[in-house]
């Protein structure tokens, strides 16, 4: 049996000083709301990723979040590695990952 290639994709608003909050698609259906670092020079645990395509696999974080079990790893960032999609409350857990919520305080988007 093939595995199913599900579509994720993030649509980001604008630079804040509070990070970039966007939208979080799962097979061109929102799923949640998303907060990233800011765009940048692509700089380690500074500036969100790149935009581009890349492949996400389930994998296992060794961090506090293990006890979630799998959560998607983005693949093939140029000089990155380890970007997960994960639950943060602020910008300073993010690392260069992303974040899924339910609601952005003070924006609507």
């Amino acid at each position: 049996m093939k595995d199913r290639v599900i579509y994720l994709e993030v649509f980001r608003g604008v630079n804040t000083p509070h990070g970039n909050f966007g939208s979080f698609f799962v097979d061109d259906v929102m799923f949640s709301r998303t907060l990233e670092l800011n765009e940048g020079q692509n700089r380690r645990r500074i500036d969100a990723i790149p935009p581009g395509d890349y492949p996400v696999v389930m994998q296992k974080m060794r961090t506090k979040f293990q006890s979630l079990g799998p959560l998607p790893l983005i693949l093939d960032v140029p000089g990155r590695d380890g970007i997960f999609i994960h639950p943060a409350n602020w910008i300073s857990e993010l690392n260069g990952c992303i974040s899924l919520g339910d609601s952005v305080i003070g924006n609507t988007l």
